[in-house]
């Protein structure tokens, strides 16, 4: 595979310089010719029309103010149950940090836990540009009972999917993807071993990156993890307008609808705090779009989300909605734990209630 040389993709961090030029972007869109396959014709990229309605809040106006959070780091645990009974199922940690590279801030969320035989260790990163915010790429990747990992590149007016996936190239001649099996002697006699290409197995060493998607876009897209942040800066206030989320999830683009619907009270295990009770809507980005999986928010809760966040800074104190495990599905929250530091600068809320 190809990629732009402004870009690495086996790193989360990108090489300088961060401003693609036209002929960069060109490259960029080659990428259907898919690393460890054999050749297949490109794919056309799929043309996503505006999400964002007028008068509206525009997630992406709301991003550089992430900058604000570096230094942050918040705790939260997840619990599931359904009729009467609940355990704790893991914890996770995020992090708001200074990028590697000058003018760029990093969102990291480590995730760990499992119970029922099934276990978990996944990690989201994501990369934004400052002063826009924009993001630049998200790289996933879990281990456990699963392993998987994926990557999301976001370029002006484009999102590519990337994903690991086993070689299917026979003629790849990478050594490292090749296994041993009997060679038989006249198809019936076993005459010692042979080294070959590997047709297929769970060994992450034979798997690499494939492009799944191409979009083209008119919003600025972003990743569940940045859509949280950038939330962060809004604002939201009870019977205002609605704020909308252009994101990508894997297969599919999602405009996602979230406001203010009320005041609550809530203790939890970092404290008591005065929230803002915030509904999350997703709808396909275009109307009569084919979608291949459920949404998902960035704790991986789906169905009918809700969120109360602090007014005041507005840190998510709890999450709830539910998660589907083998033939039934589950009610699931993720609560606020512990405030491990706060943030170097004013916070995106307290900002805004300076002006």
């Amino acid at each position: 595979m190809v990629f732009t040389p402004g870009f690495d993709v086996g790193r989360i961090r990108p090489r300088r310089p961060l401003v693609l030029c036209a002929a960069s972007l060109a490259v960029l869109s080659g990428l259907a010719a898919r690393a460890g396959e054999a050749p297949a014709a490109p794919k056309a990229p799929k043309e996503i029309p505006a999400a964002v309605e007028e008068g509206t809040i525009r997630a992406a106006e709301y991003l550089p103010r992430i900058a604000d959070l570096a230094g942050e780091e918040l705790v939260y645990r997840g619990r599931i149950f359904k009729g009467g009974i609940s355990m704790d199922v893991g914890e996770a940690v995020f992090r708001v940090l200074a990028g590697d590279e000058p003018g760029t801030v990093k969102l990291a969320a480590e995730a760990k836990g499992g119970k029922l035989g099934y276990t978990l260790e996944a990690t989201t990163v994501t990369l934004l540009e400052m002063p826009a915010g924009h993001p630049i790429v998200t790289t996933f990747a879990q281990h456990g009972s699963e392993w998987r990992e994926k990557r999301f590149l976001f370029r002006p007016g484009h999102v590519f999917y990337l994903k690991k996936k086993h070689c299917k190239d026979p003629n790849c001649g990478d050594p490292a993807h090749q296994a041993s099996r009997v060679h038989w002697a006249g198809g019936v006699v076993p005459w010692g071993t042979e080294r070959v290409h590997c047709p297929g197995c769970d060994d992450p060493a034979h798997f690499v990156w494939s492009q799944r998607e191409h979009f083209t876009v008119k919003d600025v897209y972003m990743d569940p993890l940045a859509c949280l942040y950038a939330a962060r800066g809004m604002p939201f206030d009870v019977g205002g307008p609605k704020a909308v989320f252009p994101i990508v999830q894997d297969h599919d683009l999602w405009s996602v609808e979230v406001r203010a619907v009320g005041r609550e009270a809530k203790e939890v295990d970092a404290g008591t705090f005065s929230c803002l009770r915030i509904s999350v809507e997703p709808k396909p980005a275009s109307e009569g779009a084919e979608i291949k999986d459920e949404f998902q928010g960035v704790f991986g809760i789906q169905g009918s989300i809700q969120i109360w966040i602090d007014e005041r800074t507005r840190i998510p104190v709890l999450v709830r909605g539910s998660i589907p495990f083998a033939f039934m599905t589950l009610h699931a929250e993720v609560i606020l734990k512990e405030i491990r530091s706060r943030a170097a600068g004013p916070t995106p809320a307290s900002a805004k209630e300076e002006k």
